[in-house]
C-alpha cells in the first residue's frame, strides 16, 4: 500500500514539474509562441537531434513484432491514441482548424519539445489542446543511428 501511495506521490509530481505553465498563458502568447519545451530531466544530454536516423522513433507497443510490421503497428498506435484523447473543442467562427506538429523525442524516448510549424484557424483552445496531447503521450521508442540511440524529429497534423 505504501509502495502505490509513494508511486502516487511521485508521478504527480512528475506530472506537475513538466507542466511549464502553457496553460497560464494569455491566447496572444499562445498564438504567438511556437516552440514549447518540457522538463526531460531522465534525458541524457543531447549532442544532436537527427532528421534522417537509420530507425526512426516510433510510438510505443509493437516491440515484439518484426521491423516491417513493427512500423506499421506503431502507426496504427499513435492513430488510435490521437483518436482516442484529443478532445473535441467548440468550433470557432472558421471551423475548429488544423495544425501541424513538430516534436523532439530524446534518446530515452521522452518528448521534450513541441513546435507548432503552422496553424489553420486554429485558435488558442486548439493549440493548447494540441500541447495538451502531446504532453499526455507515453514515451516514443527512440531513434536508432549507427546503433546507438539518438534525440530526432517526428511530425505529425492534428485535425480538430
Amino acid at each position: 500500500m505504501k509502495k502505490i501511495i509513494y508511486l502516487s506521490i511521485a508521478l504527480s509530481s512528475l506530472f506537475f514539474a513538466c507542466n511549464n505553465g502553457e496553460s497560464e498563458l494569455s491566447c496572444e502568447e499562445v498564438l504567438s509562441k511556437r516552440l514549447f519545451e518540457f522538463d526531460c530531466s531522465l534525458s541524457p544530454v543531447r549532442v544532436e537531434v537527427f532528421n534522417s536516423p537509420e530507425e526512426l522513433a516510433r510510438f510505443p507497443g509493437c516491440e515484439d513484432l518484426p521491423a516491417p510490421e513493427k512500423y506499421d503497428c506503431a502507426n496504427t498506435k499513435f492513430i488510435e491514441f490521437m483518436t482516442e484523447n484529443l478532445r473535441e473543442l467548440p468550433q470557432n467562427d472558421m471551423g475548429n482548424g488544423s495544425m501541424i506538429v513538430t516534436i523532439t523525442i530524446e534518446r530515452d524516448g521522452c518528448i521534450s519539445s513541441v513546435f507548432i510549424r503552422d496553424d489553420y484557424s486554429c485558435g488558442c483552445e486548439c493549440i493548447r489542446e494540441g500541447i495538451r496531447l502531446v504532453k499526455s503521450m507515453p514515451d516514443w521508442v527512440p531513434a536508432i543511428d549507427g546503433g546507438v540511440t539518438v534525440a530526432s524529429t517526428k511530425i505529425f497534423f492534428i485535425d480538430f
